[in-house]
C-alpha cells in the first residue's frame, strides 16, 4: 500500500512534507513509514488520505479499481464534501477474534474503511475515533450476541477496561472474544454467552504473560 501512496502523492505534484502538510499527518511517521521503517501503513494514514483525496478506497487497500473517483487532487468543497465531513473512516483489520477456542493473530492488514458519523462516536462511545478500529467475529461461543461474520467496533482505551462486558481479549498467541467480569485481587471470570462453553479464571497478577485485554466490544453489525 505505501506505493499506492506515494503514487498519489507524485500524482499531485507535492513533496512528502507538502503532502502530510495537506492530509495532516505528521511528516516524521509518513517518512518512517514510506521509508520501510514500519511494515505497513498505520490506519490513521490510510484514513487521512482517503477522506482528504479523491483515492478510490478499494484502489487504496487493494490495488482493485481505477486509482480515483472523478479527476483525482483533491477533495473540492462541495455540498457533499461536507457532509463526508461529519464522518469518520475506521479501519477493518482482517483479522477474526475467535468467539469460540481461538484463532492465531496471522496479520493485521487493514482490509476496508467503514464510515462511523464523528458526533456519534463523541455523544455515544464518548471516545476518541483514534481509539476504535473494528474486526470480524469468528466461533459461536457468544452465541446468541455475536454470531460468526459479525463485525465489532472495539475501544483500545487501556483506562477504560476496567468495567465488565464483552472484550476482545489475547490468551497467548489467539484472540478471543469473551464476557469478564472483574473480581477483587486482579481476578477475572472469562465467560461465554453460549453456555456449551465453560467458564474459566484468569490472574491479572500470574497469567499477565499470556493474557491481555485488547479492548472492550463497544458496537456490532451483521448482515440478515
Amino acid at each position: 500500500m505505501t506505493d499506492r501512496i506515494e503514487q498519489i502523492r507524485t500524482d499531485l505534484n507535492l513533496t512528502p512534507p507538502a503532502f502530510c502538510e495537506r492530509i495532516g499527518f505528521p511528516y516524521t511517521r509518513y517518512h518512517h513509514i514510506i521509508s520501510g521503517r514500519k511494515s505497513k501503513p498505520t490506519a490513521d494514514l490510510l484514513s487521512m488520505v482517503a477522506e482528504r483525496t479523491n483515492v478510490n478506497p478499494e484502489w487504496l487497500l487493494k490495488g482493485v479499481g481505477p486509482p480515483y473517483r472523478s479527476g483525482g487532487g483533491w477533495r473540492e468543497a462541495t455540498v457533499s464534501t461536507n457532509i463526508d465531513e461529519r464522518y469518520v473512516l475506521l479501519p477493518l483489520y482482517n483479522v477474526a477474534g475467535g468467539a469460540g477456542p481461538g484463532n492465531l493473530i496471522d496479520s493485521e492488514e487493514v482490509e476496508d474503511l467503514l464510515a462511523f458519523k464523528q458526533d456519534w462516536i463523541a455523544r455515544e462511545l464518548r471516545t476518541s475515533p483514534d481509539n476504535l478500529s473494528l474486526i470480524y467475529v469468528q466461533g459461536e461461543s457468544m452465541i446468541p450476541t455475536l454470531n460468526p461474520g459479525d463485525v465489532i467496533l472495539i475501544e483500545r482505551d487501556p483506562q477504560r477496561n476496567t468495567s465488565d462486558g464483552i472484550y476482545v481479549i489475547r490468551m497467548g498467541e489467539a484472540l478471543l472474544i469473551k464476557r469478564l467480569q472483574f473480581l477483587p485481587e486482579g481476578e477475572i471470570n472469562v465467560t461465554s454467552d453460549n453456555e456449551a462453553y465453560q467458564p474459566y479464571r484468569v490472574s491479572l497478577n500470574n497469567d499477565a504473560e499470556n493474557f491481555d485485554i485488547i479492548g472492550r466490544v463497544v458496537w456490532a453489525g451483521r448482515r440478515f
